[in-house]
């Protein structure tokens, strides 16, 4: 700022201090608004659940949760449908203890179960594929 000698030259100071206050509440003034629209409730939620789907590592954690879940509901599946129909408590633990072991092991082979996955869910799309080839007419 420069040195103020004149009347009008305080004036000049005094406007622009004015204009400086002015803008400077009026920024704080939309801070507090912007402030207040964040910390509403809903709000917070939707920045935690955006995190939480941004986050790779709780994505990634997830999902070898709810294949490890998939693995023992269709190892279980097996036993129950194919292998073991018995209800003695040994032949029962022995299922339990079976479906831990192989959803372990199976998920901490992520990859492979990944691969075997894609391969057979490539299979069923060239089949959809063909079969619907075979569907459409042929143009002349």
């Amino acid at each position: 700022m420069t040195d103020i000698q004149t009347q009008q030259d305080l004036q000049k100071a005094i406007l622009q201090l004015e204009q400086q206050q002015l803008s400077d509440q009026l920024s704080l003034h939309q801070h507090f608004q912007n402030m207040y629209v964040n910390m509403q409730p809903k709000n917070i939620l939707k920045t935690v659940v955006t995190e939480i789907t941004n986050a790779d590592e709780l994505r990634k954690d997830i999902l070898k949760a709810a294949l490890a879940l998939a693995i023992g509901f269709i190892a279980k599946k097996i036993f129950d449908s194919y292998l073991i129909n018995s209800s003695h408590p040994v032949i029962v633990g022995f299922k339990v203890i079976a479906g831990i072991i192989i959803s372990g092991v199976l998920t901490n082979n992520g990859s492979v179960i990944k691969n075997i996955a894609m391969y057979f869910f490539r299979l069923i799309i060239n089949k959809k594929m063909e079969h619907q080839q075979l569907l459409l007419p042929v143009k002349k």
